[in-house]
């Protein structure tokens, strides 16, 4: 009887963590396909900036983040769409002050960011209208048709024109309203992804960032060639040769990276001067080592005959 009883205790247990197990996914499922409010969209934009800005801080010396303009022109006035059909945006106005506001509309998203008017109904076509449908995807001085964004996609524009009307500011845009797109976790992915681009940007378009970036690589391998010639490597038959080739392959890393190639000897030349007092003056470091190794000799050899004399002098 008792059996009978415990085995039903343990299947009521089991029915009941089942239970709330299955309520617990349909209410994340649920939830996750709620449309999003301007609270959730707040907290959204301030995760991907809070984000974006430690991933330059972490990759970039003060120096070189302002290639990063999501960082650079901060702080910003945050204007936040919503639209109850079609998607939700959000756009970056740098100003001197820290700023959410938000609007709910009912056109598609796409079309309230990008409207067709007067001016753009004159607009002379020059590029092609732009359909996405993936996530993640970034578009930079860049001059469209048109933006449509698919209930799948995502976007991040930055200086586009559309249809002959510029947008010079950062606008992050998807197709979907719903909060699985907009949650902590997916800003903290687009600020990632959205910081690889800018990072890709800054290299293309940069002499000084690349340098900036290969500067660890370049590095290495004079380090790798100043140690060979102080280990005397290259005192060989054929050392000479074997150095230059070594130094060439330095030129040509610097010269794949789009780098001129006087710095990569800058580099290398650096490595020369950055030697210790002994190693930039051998013949004085040497004349001084003698000279202190006579002093102790002489200071032992005085002491000992000082000691001897004492021990003489005892009765």
């Amino acid at each position: 009887m008792l059996n009978i009883k415990k085995r039903i205790w343990i299947a009521l247990v089991l029915c009941l963590g089942i239970s709330v197990m299955g309520l617990g996914k349909l209410w994340l499922f649920w939830n996750r396909k709620r449309s999003i409010g301007p609270r959730q969209l707040q907290v959204y934009s301030e995760t991907y900036l809070m984000k974006y800005n430690r991933f330059v801080e972490k990759a970039a010396l003060p120096k070189y983040r302002k290639y990063f303009e999501d960082y650079a022109n901060a702080p910003f006035i945050i204007n936040a769409v919503i639209s109850s059909t079609h998607g939700a945006a959000m756009e970056l106005v740098p100003s001197g002050k820290v700023k959410f506001q938000c609007r709910m509309v009912a056109e598609r998203i796409d079309q309230e960011i990008f409207p067709v008017n007067e001016a753009s109904r004159e607009y002379e076509s020059i590029g092609v209208p732009i359909n996405v449908t993936a996530k993640s995807i970034g578009i930079r001085n860049l001059s469209v048709e048109g933006i449509t964004v698919s209930e799948t996609g995502s976007l991040r524009t930055k200086d586009v024109v559309v249809k002959g009307i510029n947008y010079p500011n950062t606008i992050v845009i998807k197709g979907c309203n719903q909060i699985k797109s907009w949650s902590r976790k997916v800003a903290r992915e687009d600020a990632l992804g959205y910081f690889h681009s800018d990072l890709n940007f800054a290299y293309m378009f940069s002499e000084e960032f690349r340098e900036f970036i290969a500067t660890p690589e370049l590095t290495d391998i004079a380090k790798t060639i100043h140690a060979k010639l102080q280990e005397g490597a290259y005192k060989v038959k054929y050392g000479y040769i074997e150095f230059r080739d070594d130094l060439a392959a330095l030129i040509a890393r610097a010269t794949a990276h789009g780098i001129n190639p006087a710095f990569a000897k800058s580099i290398y030349k650096f490595l020369e001067k950055d030697k210790s007092w002994f190693e930039r003056h051998i013949i004085l470091s040497g004349i001084l080592i003698c000279t202190i190794f006579a002093v102790f000799i002489w200071l032992f050899k005085w002491g000992c005959g000082r000691f001897i004399t004492f021990m003489q002098s005892k009765p």
